[in-house]
């Protein structure tokens, strides 16, 4: 479930947090954790609060996750003795941290942010880039317990994101580290080569020698273990019937939830932030009396950057700031305006919105989808607790299908296969599961499968007769790289390359066919990495063996040495003191989660969520 909302707000916390949460952070060594106290709560994380009512639910998810994942089958009490709560605790306490040292040091959220973070979300919007309400409540439908849950996710990710992301190397760089490593990545060289052909090796295929290759390799045409399984889905769209909901229906839920609908009066804004006053200053006196295309052309010219948000309703700013936008005229820019300690802000509205109603038209097929889905979400979770019921009463595979409709039916699948569908969190289930064996009900994307193990396939090793030819061409591909790699080596050795036009002569007196390869860089695919190191370790006209990804042979001389300052671009440039500076900020994120977990007081009260179990 966190997946889901790291994956709706990524950005670079998301991409490192899991790493620093494996660390355990020591957790439970910082602090104190106490057992008594506050009969309500779990834990306590400064000013945050843990309460119970949270923490069961989500370990209820949490032990759903598992037993899906490892196809297991353990209760909360179980999962509660093999202390899988303990793992639970360590990420929602991480979370409260951050929170909490988040807004120690002044940074808030409202409702109001909340909402524009929500609306500008991708995941939310509709074909015509228009959030989409329907969309937005199916979500929370299908994933959280309830809207509040999910905007306190969304709220932890975003403290997590203002932390995370205020680290910039730029200033700790020095400039000689990156020209050092910018002229490494970026150098190219240029090849001369020519390539062996397999006709110039002969293979001898008699019975005898396939025979000894194949008794050699026998191994490798094991066909493994297979696991046949009989699958029944019930999807949610089966039962989606869209005809059903009249338009009465759908204009009542118009007029009844009509400020779902409602676009409030907004502001398209842009603005620009400095860390002190004399620079704000310095850019206002510079850029206030110009027209909008005089602005624009020094903004380009002088490579600032300007943040926008279009619909700008309030709430993202303090209240006297989003009061003092909505005075601005259009195309006026603010005078600087400090903002609690991040500094010095200008702002220019580009265009006001009127408020405005979305008429009914334009919305009704989105009102009739969501209707329609309500109700088919009702039908659908009937029936699945309908089966869930006939499996605790031991019904076998063919009662279940016999008794119900709207589900389909699919026989005689690989397990590996359907696992493939499930997709990557299903990778550890359990595949010597035994005939006749039937599954829990697994739930992915409204869709939930139950399935039976039909039979076991032994895995087996086909006789030589069965797979002569596919051995032959395995014998034979083995056998021709092995001769054309020694005449690579002879060449190499037996002949002198070295000197400036050797080569070439050697290859047309040989009648190879000369090639070349032009800027090779050290990440080119086309050439095995052993061959790209001998491109970029060799001197000029020193010969080489050169193999291809595509498995050809052949020699090879470097004939160029391209430095990057005569040929990259300064993108190329920039691009390497990114990657550096990347690599920087992300050694930066481990001192300052470091930082958080080192510095923050906590209590878990053992005996509260003891009781929960009893």
């Amino acid at each position: 479930m966190l997946d889901i909302i790291r994956n709706l707000v990524s950005s670079i916390f998301g991409k490192l947090l899991l790493a620093i949460m494996v660390l355990s952070f020591a957790l439970w060594g910082v602090g104190d954790i106490l057992s008594s106290g506050n009969s309500q709560l779990a834990a306590k994380i400064g000013n945050e609060k843990i309460s119970l009512n949270e923490f069961y639910i989500k370990f209820q998810q949490s032990v759903k996750d598992y037993n899906q994942n490892t196809n297991s089958n353990l209760s909360l009490n179980e999962a509660y003795e093999l202390k899988l709560h303990d793992l639970l605790l360590q990420d929602l306490i991480y979370s409260k941290m951050v929170n909490d040292y988040a807004k120690k040091r002044g940074v808030y959220l409202n409702e109001e942010s909340l909402k524009l973070v929500i609306s500008n979300l991708d995941e939310f919007k509709d074909s015509n880039k228009k959030f989409s309400n329907l969309k937005y409540k199916n979500f929370i439908l299908n994933n959280f317990e309830s809207e509040e849950l999910f905007l306190r996710e969304i709220e932890k990710n975003i403290f997590q994101g203002i932390i995370f992301e205020n680290f910039n190397a730029d200033n700790y760089i020095n400039d000689e580290i990156i020209n050092k490593l910018y002229d490494y990545e970026g150098e190219k060289r240029s090849i001369s080569y020519f390539l062996l052909d397999k006709n110039e090796v002969q293979i001898d295929k008699n019975d005898s020698l396939i025979n000894d290759y194949y008794l050699d390799n026998k191994s490798n045409y094991l066909i493994p273990e297979k696991t046949i399984i009989d699958i029944i889905e019930i999807n949610i769209n089966d039962f989606k019937r869209i005809e059903n909901i009249n338009i009465i229906e759908a204009q009542n839920y118009y007029n009844n939830n009509i400020n779902l609908y409602k676009e409030e009066e907004s502001r398209n804004i842009e603005f620009i932030r400095f860390v002190n006053e004399s620079e704000a200053y310095d850019f206002y006196d510079a850029v206030a009396d110009k027209n909008i295309s005089d602005f624009n052309d020094y903004i380009k010219t002088n490579d600032f950057k300007l943040s926008n948000i279009d619909k700008f309703t309030g709430g993202t700013f303090s209240k006297n700031i989003s009061e003092l936008i909505f005075k601005l005229d259009v195309n006026t820019l603010s005078e600087p305006i400090r903002y609690d300690d991040l500094g010095f802000y200008l702002f220019k509205v580009n265009k006001i919105n009127d408020e405005k109603v979305i008429n009914f038209e334009n919305v009704k097929s989105e009102i009739l989808e969501y209707l329609a889905l309500e109700v088919a979400y009702q039908e659908f979770d009937n029936v699945i607790n309908i089966l869930d019921e006939m499996l605790i009463n031991d019904y076998n595979f063919n009662e279940i299908v016999e008794n119900q409709v709207n589900i389909k039916i699919s026989e005689n699948i690989d397990f590996l296969e359907f696992i493939g569908k499930l997709g990557e969190d299903y990778l550890s289930m359990d595949k010597n599961i035994p005939v006749g064996f039937i599954s829990e009900i697994i739930i992915k994307e409204n869709i939930a499968y139950i399935y039976t193990v039909k039979e076991r396939q032994k895995s087996y090793i086909p006789n030589l007769e069965t797979i002569k030819e596919k051995v032959i061409i395995d014998y034979v591909a083995e056998q021709s790289n092995l001769k054309l790699n020694q005449l690579s080596d002879d060449i190499l050795n037996s002949v002198n390359l070295q000197k400036e036009g050797a080569f070439k002569k050697y290859a047309l007196n040989k009648n190879y066919n000369l090639l070349t390869f032009e800027k090779i860089n050290r990440t080119d695919s086309n050439l095995l990495n052993e061959t790209i190191l001998k491109v970029f370790n060799h001197k000029l006209n020193q010969p080489f063996k050169v193999l291809t990804s595509d498995g050809k042979i052949g020699v090879g001389v470097v004939t160029e040495i391209i430095m990057p300052r005569n040929q990259i671009s300064d993108n190329f440039y920039n691009s390497v003191k990114i990657n550096i500076n990347n690599n920087f900020n992300a050694s930066l994120v481990d001192i300052m989660a470091s930082e958080i977990i080192q510095n923050s007081s906590y209590e878990i009260y053992d005996q509260n969520i003891d009781k929960l179990f009893m």
